[in-house]
């Protein structure tokens, strides 16, 4: 996991596009908060540069962010004071969350679990997470399944393949028993669904801490 941090903070420096990385929040967050999903403390799980946490931000949400690319928070802080929203936004290890004070109530997951190629992994993950949650608070979590990658085209297409030879990382997409063994103690899995966007095939699911 430290040298998937690495690889995509030298992808967030050398300014390239990314095909995750785009004006706005992802129709996931904002359905969840146009559906009231979204309570209390925010914890946004691999912010990125920061465009989930700055939308619910602006309807009023506490949010902290993390993300392991020192330049995707670098830029995720430069847009909340250009903005003057009040995100804290952190470097972290997605597996060690120490230093977090919980408890939050609602974590987004909008694309970080697939990332994680190593049971071990997923398992830590999970574990964190529920070390800063509390009984009833919800993990909504967004994972492309199981050889579902995103389809990209064209440059796009042949720029994330090159990058994923070079570098060794990218999402390898889950499986639901991947997803259901990572979240089997301290969780109760509430929902899970398949869905398709286009080209795009995934999970959402809503996973309850116990």
């Amino acid at each position: 996991m430290v040298k998937t941090a690495q690889a995509f903070d030298k992808l967030y420096r050398r300014g390239v596009p990314l095909p995750w990385n785009v004006d706005g929040p992802t129709p996931f967050v904002r359905e969840l908060e146009q559906q009231g999903q979204i309570r209390g403390k925010v914890l946004d799980a691999g912010c990125g540069t920061g465009e989930n946490a700055l939308f619910l931000a602006e309807r009023k949400h506490y949010v902290v962010g993390f993300d392991g690319a020192p330049a995707a928070i670098e830029m995720a802080r430069a847009k909340a004071a250009a903005r003057e929203l009040p995100v804290d936004f952190r470097v972290a290890d997605a597996r060690d969350l120490r230093g977090f004070e919980g408890p939050f109530d609602t974590i987004v997951d909008s694309g970080l679990f697939h990332v994680f190629d190593r049971k071990a992994d997923r398992l830590h993950y999970a574990a964190s997470l529920r070390r800063v949650c509390g009984p009833g608070s919800t993990l909504h979590l967004l994972a492309f399944r199981a050889d579902e990658r995103p389809r990209l085209v064209g440059a796009n297409q042949l720029r994330f393949r090159l990058q994923r030879l070079l570098t060794g990382f990218g999402t390898h997409g889950v499986s639901e028993a991947e997803l259901r063994e990572a979240f089997s103690e301290g969780w109760a899995v509430d929902s899970l669904t398949a869905r398709v966007d286009g080209n795009h095939h995934f999970y959402l699911a809503q996973i309850r801490c116990v």
